[in-house]
């Protein structure tokens, strides 16, 4: 298949790293790997995060020129299908509903999201835009169970659960002495929002254990990087900041490290918590729907109430003070994410359902 992609809230090309990045380079490779031709439609991007009706406006106008602009370049170099990652209200997909009704060819949408209590408020546009977006597509992915329910509402299109994956990393835990200090790792990029909140709840639980009984390394940059690592100073003096990292250096880090934590708050499920557990860390993590997809608790990692800092730093005490528990939950962490959240697998899903669908329009 030749496919369009396109990620109108980030492109996977650009330079910022993210969970949103990666998954958007993901998908990609996953279908480039099971031999189909996947190509980026454009690195133009709708995000408006401040929600400013204006920008919304030229938004759309210029979403709507490019949309014929590809239209017109499709026409010669035919594609099979369009595949939209992360539609939203505060970046929706704008063009790939244009293009794939003009050249009559099907709509995908993978991780799709909609928040009706948005109607009325600064995205308002843009959830309109999105609504149309999800009641257009003929495929939906959806990689957070949370989203399905108002999906359903809004399309009678097939909603495909898609379990998060990642490109395995040929690196596993060294799982350092058992006598040592244990280390605890997080990873987060240091902005405003759920990230600063998450940084916030792992202070206050850091803050009940003892400092000198675990090491802690802190990797992550952003706008936020200075206040939030004052913040975490507070609770442990000796952390280690090592800023933004690219991913190769992000999984060695996380190879020897004992522990990783984080609390995830309103997080669709976390790149950086199963790349953890990919080289076979334990995860100590708070819960949502998306995460609890990949952290089984007391089997690959421990999982606490949503905002719950005093179990959060219980789950943390009772892995520090016990290195066979940590032990057998890294080594099934890493089962489990080469089982289920791998490429290969992904690949497997999202072909068999692409191809089922294709075959379906053309009966």
């Amino acid at each position: 298949m030749i496919i369009s992609f396109y990620a109108p809230m980030k492109s996977p090309y650009d330079t910022t790293p993210s969970g949103d990045r990666l998954v958007a380079r993901n998908i990609i490779e996953a279908l480039n790997s099971a031999g189909h031709n996947v190509h980026l439609a454009t690195e133009w991007c709708t995000k408006n995060l401040t929600g400013c009706p204006a920008l919304q406006e030229s938004i759309t106008l210029r979403s709507i020129e490019l949309a014929h602009e590809l239209i017109e370049t499709y026409k010669t170099k035919p594609i099979d299908l369009w595949l939209t990652y992360h539609t939203y209200h505060k970046a929706p997909d704008m063009l790939g509903p244009i293009v794939s009704k003009a050249l009559n060819i099907p709509y995908v949408l993978v991780e799709a999201s909609h928040n009706p209590s948005q109607e009325r408020g600064p995205w308002a546009l843009g959830l309109k835009a999105s609504k149309e977006a999800i009641q257009a597509a003929h495929l939906i992915f959806t990689l957070n169970p949370k989203d399905r329910a108002t999906l359903e509402a809004l399309t009678p299109a097939p909603i495909i659960p898609l379990l998060p994956f990642i490109k395995l990393p040929e690196l596993q835990a060294t799982h350092p002495n058992k006598q040592s200090i244990p280390t605890l790792i997080t990873v987060g990029m240091m902005r405003t929002g759920n990230k600063e909140r998450s940084y916030a709840l792992l202070t206050e639980s850091l803050a009940q254990l003892d400092p000198s009984s675990y090491k802690f390394i802190c990797i992550g940059g952003g706008p936020l990087e200075t206040q939030i690592q004052s913040t975490l100073k507070s609770a442990q003096p000796n952390t280690l900041f090592l800023g933004e990292q690219p991913e190769e250096s992000i999984l060695s880090h996380l190879s020897k490290a004992d522990i990783f934590v984080w609390p995830a708050f309103h997080e669709s499920f976390g790149m950086a918590t199963l790349q953890a557990q990919a080289v076979g860390l334990p995860a100590v993590v708070g819960y949502t729907p998306g995460v609890a997809q990949i952290v089984h608790h007391d089997l690959t990692g421990l999982i606490s109430p949503a905002e719950d800092t005093e179990t959060f730093a219980q789950n943390i005490q009772r892995l520090l003070i016990d290195p066979t528990l940590r032990h057998r939950l890294g080594e099934n962490a890493h089962t489990f994410t080469k089982l289920y959240h791998g490429m290969t697998t992904a690949a497997h899903e999202l072909t068999t359902h692409l191809r089922s669908m294709l075959t379906q329009r053309a009966a």
